[in-house]
């Protein structure tokens, strides 16, 4: 059997999302180092994957010496993120954060689900659903499930759970 030391991961894939890959990957080999990239650079999704145990992210822009200097330094481990997660701001200069809840109903909501399939999936009533959904439209100033679906795929949230 050969193992492989990295992983590059693309967030985008047919048929199963980096994410799920990822879990995939995090249950059968814990201890190995997985590089995501993605077209999409954006910060709440970086911090979702590295507190989920990724080496590292880069954008699909980076430079080639960039992408190859990060997958050195990874296998060295000697990989620190570029800044602090907390120190992070979006266009409108507030901090965004997403509750546990709230990054769990992300993906249902833009898979097309109702209050209702949500409250069941998640086991959860229909007003905390409606209270979560209405959180998620004040923290991204949307005011329909439409706007907010479009502001997540913008940005590339889609994947958080």
């Amino acid at each position: 059997d050969v193992m492989p030391d990295i992983v590059l991961l693309d967030i985008e894939m047919p048929n199963l999302s980096g994410s799920e890959t990822f879990e995939m990957i995090r249950k059968s080999y814990p201890s190995l180092k997985v590089i995501f990239l993605s077209t999409h650079f954006e910060e709440l999704l970086m911090e979702h994957f590295i507190s989920k145990g990724a080496s590292a992210f880069l954008s699909k822009n980076n430079d080639i010496e960039v992408v190859a200097e990060t997958i050195r330094l990874v296998y060295e481990n000697k990989y620190i993120q570029a800044y602090s997660f907390s120190e992070k701001k979006f266009e409108n200069g507030r901090k965004l954060k997403f509750s546990k809840r709230e990054s769990e109903i992300i993906p249902l909501i833009c898979a097309g689900k109702s209050n209702k399939e949500i409250a069941e999936s998640l086991e959860i009533g229909n007003k905390a659903v409606e209270a979560h959904k209405n959180n998620l439209f004040k923290k991204t100033k949307t005011k329909s499930a439409a706007e907010l679906i479009n502001y997540i795929f913008k940005r590339g949230l889609n994947h958080l759970n």
